[in-house]
């Protein structure tokens, strides 16, 4: 007898031998984000604030006891700016110029003075505290020099202030109960709060323009707000408390009721620091930080995060630049550090490095339903773990547009096929296509075959 061998047979064997042709599916991609530590004094150190370079300004604790003003350039890393001879100062705000503005404290006798200050990039530690410009606070300085803040008139109450483009100084605000301003944008508007007659001398958000004055933005339900950021729309961040009295992030637009920012926490504490002119907001949320993403919502931050890189626990989004840059405060034991966050979009799809089906031969071909494994495993450079799973199943012997009761999925890598061909002297072919997805749903896809075959003729 002679044995018939088919050419046909020889090419199908390959395919479940082989078993791993990848093929990248379509890249979704979202917005991950590379960690880089600013490094310390050997103490707390805190970022407030960022310019479009990813410069960043803030405070340290020094070896001395006393708190600094930082300003960190990734050029030349950390720079100590001093407190002008006081015991504490913080670098609240930085300009593209890398100016940064702030506030100190020193203490004389019995006598504590707040004041504002301006490090200019490559200059001295300048007090903008005089008796005609009694500035104690810079919470802004543009790059054409302008600054808001606070400032004591007749040195009662502090007050919100905004200097025009010719130094003029106005300040703004009930000289009883005092306000401040949190932030100004290119266009001279603001940010900011205002102590009200209420119980408890409650504080309340406003936006300022030119145009409208102070409007009040109000609460979420209940009786306490801050400002504490605007963009070049006018879109104000900060918190205000619910009808629970719990502080809640929240966003303003111009013309539109105040806006929970809804996350991953509900019932906790939260807030929002900063935002940029394309919406992204940065804050904290039951404790951890967070980022809001137009198109994505308030997700959590450390999330976005690379896992080799995810080696902090980010408890606060602090502020975020135009590039998308975001300072973040971490915990470290009993210490606080900060990191710069620079945004990357994810589109690296995961590779499989191994794949087989288990069994790859259906017989005796009695027509019943044959459990099938598959082992699969796939690694990314940024998700640790890509999921795999069974995303369709063709019949070689099956022509119609309805479900094939040949073939049942089970589970992800498990699936159910029908030992059964057309025809004593037919083969059935079972092709499986298994996707492997990161987190940012990239994917990559390969083929797995399983065979129902026909007797063997001598």
């Amino acid at each position: 007898m002679r044995r018939h061998t088919h050419l046909a047979a020889l090419l199908v064997i390959a395919p479940w031998l082989t078993a791993l042709t990848p093929a990248p599916a379509a890249a979704q991609g979202r917005t991950m984000y590379h960690v880089q530590d600013l490094g310390s004094f050997g103490g707390d150190l805190v970022g407030l604030a960022i310019n479009r370079s990813g410069d960043i300004a803030g405070y340290a604790f020094m070896p001395d006891g006393t708190y600094h003003a930082i300003r960190w350039t990734r050029a030349g890393g950390l720079e100590d700016l001093g407190s002008n001879g006081g015991f504490t100062a913080q670098g609240v705000s930085i300009n593209d110029n890398g100016d940064v503005g702030g506030v100190y404290v020193t203490i004389t006798g019995n006598f504590v003075r707040v004041s504002g200050f301006i490090a200019h990039r490559g200059g001295s530690f300048e007090s903008l505290f005089t008796p005609a410009r009694p500035i104690v606070r810079v919470n802004t300085i543009t790059n054409d020099g302008r600054l808001a803040g606070m400032i004591e008139p007749d040195f009662t109450q502090p007050n919100a202030f905004r200097t025009l483009a010719d130094g003029t100084v106005e300040s703004f605000g009930n000289p009883d109960m005092g306000s401040a301003a949190s932030k100004m944008n290119a266009a001279g508007d603001l940010s900011g709060y205002e102590v009200r007659n209420l119980p408890g001398d409650e504080q309340q958000a406003f936006r300022y323009t030119t145009a409208a004055g102070r409007v009040d933005l109000g609460t979420l339900g209940g009786v306490a707000s801050v400002g504490s950021s605007i963009n070049s729309d006018g879109v104000v961040v900060g918190w205000a408390t619910d009808v629970n009295e719990l502080a809640q992030a929240f966003r303003a637009r111009p013309g539109f009721p105040m806006e929970r920012l809804d996350g991953w926490v509900e019932g906790s504490f939260g807030n929002a620091n900063d935002i940029n002119d394309a919406g992204v907001i940065v804050g904290a949320m039951g404790g951890t930080a967070f980022v809001y993403l137009p198109g994505s919502g308030v997700v959590q931050l450390e999330s976005r995060v690379p896992s080799a890189e995810r080696q902090q626990f980010l408890v606060e989004g602090m502020a975020v630049n135009e590039s998308g840059q975001v300072v973040a405060l971490y915990r470290d034991g009993s210490r606080y550090g900060t990191v710069l966050l620079t945004p990357f979009v994810d589109n690296g799809a995961p590779a499989i490095t191994s794949a087989s089906v288990s069994p790859h031969i259906l017989r005796p071909a009695d027509g019943t339903m044959r459990d099938v494994t598959l082992d699969v495993t796939a690694t990314d450079e940024i998700d640790p773990a890509p999921v795999c799973r069974i995303v369709g199943v063709t019949n070689s012997q099956w022509r119609s547009q309805n479900a094939d009761p040949s073939v049942h999925i089970t589970g992800n890598l498990t699936v159910s096929l029908r030992a059964s061909r057309r025809g004593p002297g037919d083969e059935r072919l079972y092709t499986i296509t298994v996707l492997c997805e990161d987190a940012s749903g990239n994917g990559t896809d390969t083929k797995l075959f399983v065979r129902v075959p026909r007797p063997f003729h001598w």
